[in-house]
């Protein structure tokens, strides 16, 4: 967030503070921090410390970018350490492929590496609740399993959502980028195999967020047995 004087920024901050109360006050208890990328804000910090000190849980959804960078470096202090000594409950890192060279991301394991393994050691010392978060798309299916399997040695959630085909198709398919991502008739059988998959792992006890009422419902509507209209997954 890019402010043309500290007067609007502080304004804003404020905005914040006063909207988390009132969440508070109707019977909220959690808040995610979501964006784009939350850890962008150099008030970030500031906006968790506030949720802990009036009881309010906090949830960050980041790529990791920042968190050990040194240039977010404060006192010797990283970003995450910082945000955990703010109060902050849960991150979830997002990642689509645990392999370089398999799909075009920038959230790939390989770049955040180091970072996850900051993450889950923080983890093991019980200062923080962690989930990866993948969104499965027609370039990375076939690299579930593997990031499944690798979250389940690590202990780790993992939130696997499959990207949801905005319609109409058509429009969206122009673009050669999202063409690459949406699923079409061709990837059925795929999407079913896969969400069989997590089905079964959910059943022995993988940590999975998802229900498995989910992966039934994605097997309904790639099979067009439902019409899903929701554009946000």
């Amino acid at each position: 967030m890019i402010f043309h004087n500290q007067k609007d920024a502080n304004k804003f901050i404020e905005e914040i503070k006063e909207m988390a109360i009132k969440l508070r006050d109707l019977g909220c208890r959690s808040v995610g921090l979501m964006g784009g990328e939350p850890t962008i804000r150099t008030d970030i910090v500031e906006i968790v410390e506030f949720c802990s000190k009036n009881k309010i849980y906090t949830q960050l959804s980041t790529n990791g970018a920042f968190l050990i960078h040194p240039q977010r470096t404060v006192n010797g202090k990283t970003l995450l350490r910082q945000l955990l000594d703010a109060g902050l409950g849960t991150i979830n890192i997002s990642i689509d492929s645990v392999t370089d060279g398999f799909i075009d991301s920038e959230k790939k394991l390989p770049h955040v590496s180091e970072t996850l393994k900051a993450l889950i050691e923080e983890k093991e010392k019980n200062e923080l609740t962690l989930m990866l978060n993948c969104v499965i798309t027609k370039n990375n299916i076939k690299q579930i399993p593997q990031m499944l399997e690798f979250c389940h040695t690590k202990k780790i959630m993992m939130a696997a959502v499959f990207v949801q085909n905005p319609k109409p198709l058509e429009d969206y398919h122009k673009n050669p980028h999202l063409k690459d991502l949406l699923f079409d008739e061709n990837d059925k059988e795929e999407v079913i195999k896969t969400a069989n998959y997590l089905i079964e792992k959910k059943k022995k006890g993988y940590r999975l967020f998802e229900p498995i009422a989910y992966y039934e419902m994605v097997k309904k509507w790639v099979q067009n047995d439902i019409n899903w209209e929701c554009d946000g997954g």
